[in-house]
């Protein structure tokens, strides 16, 4: 795996509990301190991607995962919200002191509502000495559909117009907000931003006009299981027999 987008825009990864204690450390003398925010116990793809990337750069980064305690940040509850903010709060304070952090973005995972996804992203955005951020999805806010509202509005469908309205907000607020907000921060110290594919690249190249941008593949393979044994005609017959058996189940 490259570390292009970790060396040459200082920002990347790190590890905690909800006392933000480090989940985690893989310890080397004389390395760069990476700090990555991500999930981490939690049985989700970003969690085991997480746990792949902390292999693949154990070797060049001392690599301090910050576990995001998704009970905490998730809730919709009014006092455990104010708990999920001092949880990232927590971290913010451990991650001043790395030389650079990286950020596994799926939106959901820093909340459920936009303000507090956006709020918390801003706190972490603003801690980080050097930033780079993984978005494992794009989100895509198209221009406001001003004469459907107006259609639903004329039908005094009230409801569906707020709808469509609120939607809107939201879907804007993370795609071009959080764009926004790290477009402004490449003024002033290096962030850079991840992507799965090419596609994505060109959207946060062209549309939200950032730099440093860069595309990585979702998955991993060391040298021993890349060159491994291809697929044989039994491994096909077995797969053929397990989907039967799950048809069948259904």
């Amino acid at each position: 795996m490259t570390t292009l987008e970790f060396e040459s825009q200082p920002a990347v990864l790190g590890s905690a509990k909800a006392s933000t204690a480090p989940l985690r450390r893989v310890s080397r003398a004389a390395r760069a301190r990476l700090a990555v925010v991500s999930t981490y116990d939690d049985l989700c793809g970003i969690a085991a991607y997480t746990r792949s990337l902390e292999r693949q750069l154990g070797d060049i980064f001392d690599v301090t995962v910050f576990d995001l305690n998704q009970f905490l940040l998730r809730s919709t509850h009014r006092r455990v919200r104010k708990f999920g903010d001092k949880h990232i709060q927590a971290i913010c304070r451990e991650i001043r002191h790395y030389d650079t952090v990286n950020l596994q973005l799926e939106h959901g995972t820093l909340g459920r509502g936009c303000s507090d996804i956006f709020r918390r992203f801003s706190w972490i955005l603003r801690s980080s000495p050097q930033l780079s951020v993984t978005f494992h999805s794009i989100m895509q806010s198209e221009a406001f559909d001003f004469a459907e509202c107006f259609k639903e509005v004329c039908r005094f469908n009230f409801t569906k117009a707020i709808a469509m309205r609120a939607h809107y907000m939201r879907s804007n607020r993370l795609s071009a907000g959080i764009a926004s907000r790290l477009r402004r921060a490449q003024r002033f110290k290096p962030v850079s931003v991840i992507v799965h594919t090419r596609r994505d690249l060109w959207h946060m190249k062209y549309v939200h006009g950032m730099r440093n941008v860069y595309d990585h593949p979702l998955s991993f393979l060391g040298r021993r299981r890349s060159t491994g044994d291809p697929p044989r005609r039994h491994h096909w017959r077995n797969l053929r027999s397990s989907m039967r058996c799950r048809r069948t189940a259904s």
